[in-house]
């Protein structure tokens, strides 16, 4: 079961003062343990990104912001446990200074079983409805087998002092939530918990720990992050541990844990997802990487500024880092001379020769993605859609299976790649339309490198018929390990599709 989801939640409000838009972000992680003497509970770790939460004066005098929440477990449509609470930031002294994020940490006591899981923000100052999210979650420690504790992340950690929600195992443990790990982060740290090997094992047996890094795709073992370590049974133990991974290419991963006895048994699994972005150094770009000189170029012929802004916008599926960064920061207020200078510039370092024809090349497939992706509800050119980011990006795929009308599925996309333009073999892209009566796919699942990965994709795209209570786990479409997700949606070619692209 997936342990981890994004929550993008927005409210639209006004600012009392500076009459701004409020999108309330929040970012909503959890993982299951249990006691030495078999007490399930489950945790939550909440992030809300502080930039995002409207402040207003408290009674202090002080701009304060406020986010109001409720989590509830439900089963058989019975609450078994629920907390509805209130986030307040740090008191400042002006609504523009620099805001921490909210941070939050909760346990919930669950007896073994299956729960709904409910979700809800609001962001108190704001005018708006609150936002909701549910997942089906399981509690599952047998007490007669050696079980793993679900992995948690970690952003930090320090030895215990005071016993606190944060502290297992001797430290303070501080969770890290999210599955992504962009090039800043150098270390993968985690945190779990091995079961029962006393009851298993006998008291002064030894076991062994290995924890690894797999390629997702064809599950191959990266020699270079692997590890063991040895234990003594007992009812608890605990891993705490870490990879250096400032060296991980860009790709998907999975981080894995086997626990092994004396004789090599494998008595006990667990791996868990995680995305890593780690493009190769490059320096930044500023204005003395740029060409000075563009007169007689035909670059000096788009003398519009306005147009040329448009020009510019377009490159950004194409863009590296440093040369989004450069147009975010510096062409912003620009003048037309310094905009033409990037513009020329950026084809110039691709075709060094013929800069000309590869912006009239690149502009023909802009042209088709306005004409074949534009959205008809929000009036989004096409080149800014995903559908028309992937293919300005990736190429043409090389089949693109549609289906608008399967009656338990939204409307979707399955592109497959034999070869994108960047060197990956044998990828897919998978887009969804969950608005009425718009063209707006929005890109929910790729094998792509850096690209958005989640393994409940077709669940979310066949919710309009979701069975959380289906007493038969292999039947349920939140259950990960159902190799036939769909086989109960009437006609659907959703998973056929995806492994037979035509």
């Amino acid at each position: 079961m997936k342990k981890y989801f994004l929550a993008i939640l927005l409210f639209t409000a006004l600012s009392a003062q500076n009459f701004a838009q409020s999108n309330l972000k929040a970012y909503l992680a959890y993982s299951s343990f249990t006691t030495s003497d078999q007490q399930p509970f489950l945790e939550t770790y909440l992030t809300v990104l502080g930039n995002t939460v409207i402040y207003k004066k408290n009674e202090n005098g002080k701009f304060q912001g406020s986010v109001e929440l409720s989590i509830a477990f439900i089963q058989n449509d019975k609450i078994i446990n629920f907390k509805k609470y209130t986030l307040l930031s740090d008191e400042l002294d002006s609504e523009v200074k620099p805001r921490t994020n909210f941070i939050d940490q909760q346990r919930f006591a669950l007896p073994n079983g299956e729960y709904l899981l409910e979700f809800e923000i609001a962001d108190k100052n704001a005018k708006s409805t609150i936002s909701k999210f549910t997942e089906k979650i399981r509690i599952d420690f047998p007490a007669q087998q050696v079980v793993l504790s679900d992995i948690e992340l970690i952003e930090s950690y320090q030895p215990t002092v005071v016993q606190n929600i944060l502290s297992k195992s001797g430290y303070d443990l501080v969770p890290y939530v999210s599955k992504y790990y962009p090039e800043n982060f150098n270390t993968l740290t985690f945190y779990s918990e091995i079961y029962n090997t006393s009851t298993v094992l006998h008291d002064s047996d030894k076991f062994l720990v290995n924890y690894y890094l797999e390629d997702f795709d064809t599950k191959e073992k990266l020699s270079a992050y692997s590890n063991f370590k040895k234990y003594t049974a007992a009812k608890v133990n605990g891993l705490l541990a870490e990879f250096k991974i400032d060296k991980l290419e860009t790709g998907n991963y999975n981080l894995c844990i086997e626990v092994r006895s004396r004789e090599n048994k494998l008595l006990a699994n667990r791996k868990m997802f995680f995305q890593r972005s780690n493009p190769p150094a490059e320096p930044a770009l500023d204005s003395s990487r740029l060409v000075s000189e563009i007169e007689n170029t035909f670059v000096s012929k788009i003398d519009n500024i306005d147009s040329l802004a448009i020009f510019i916008d377009y490159l950004r599926s194409i863009s590296s880092v440093s040369e989004v960064t450069y147009a975010d920061n510096q062409l912003h207020a620009a003048d037309l001379l310094t905009m033409q200078r990037f513009f020329y510039s950026f084809w110039q370092r691709r075709n060094a020769e013929e800069p000309e024809q590869e912006w009239l090349l690149y502009r023909m497939d802009v042209e088709e993605a306005n004409r074949i992706f534009a959205t008809t509800v929000r009036a989004k050119k096409g080149y800014a859609s995903d559908r028309g980011r992937v293919y300005l990006k990736y190429g043409k795929p090389t089949i693109r299976s549609v289906s608008d009308h399967e009656p338990s599925a939204y409307p979707f996309e399955i592109w497959q790649y034999d070869r994108t333009r960047d060197g990956q073999n044998n990828r897919r892209f998978v887009f969804y339309n969950p608005y009425s009566g718009s063209n707006d796919y929005r890109l929910i699942h790729s094998d792509a490198r850096s690209e958005v990965f989640d393994a409940r994709w077709k669940f979310k795209i066949t919710d309009r018929k979701v069975d959380y209570w289906n007493t038969d786990p292999t039947k349920r479409k939140d259950n990960l390990d159902n190799e036939n997700l769909n086989e109960d949606s009437f006609g659907s070619q959703l998973e056929d599709l995806y492994r037979n692209p035509r």
